[in-house]
């Protein structure tokens, strides 16, 4: 499991950002579904770091957090960003990844949250939408 930053992606909205989580299997998929799980019931964050095999690419880092509210992912710094939702909203993320494992993996993608953020969340095998 690996995670890639897409920039500059809408000429109206600059700002706007991806984050997408890619390059997994069916088994790294139930355990991002077990970590979500275990952030839900013990309240412990948990993150994804992109496998940088480039010299020149830097690491990102995904953290993922319950919040009191819906904020959807956050950039902490150039490298470290957050993902604040309610406990809802993780039950709502682990339903949209079962039914990407239902659909099948290797040609289909799911947007993870449905939020007005300037950052999206996506699971995508091969980082296509």
């Amino acid at each position: 499991m690996n995670i890639s930053l897409f920039e500059n992606i809408r000429d109206n909205y600059p700002e706007d950002k991806i984050i997408c989580i890619n390059n997994f299997d069916y088994k790294e998929l139930n355990d991002f579904i077990h970590s979500i799980n275990c952030l839900i019931n013990s309240r412990t964050p948990f993150s994804i770091m992109n496998s940088s095999k480039c010299l020149n690419e830097e690491k990102i880092i995904l953290t993922f957090s319950i919040s009191d509210h819906d904020i959807g992912i956050i950039k902490y710094t150039n490298k470290l960003f957050i993902c604040l939702l309610s406990i809802a909203k993780y039950f709502e993320m682990i339903q949209l990844t079962f039914d990407l494992l239902k659909r099948g993996i290797e040609l289909n993608y799911q947007w993870l949250y449905d939020l007005n953020t300037p950052i999206d969340l996506l699971l995508s095998k091969n980082s296509k939408w």
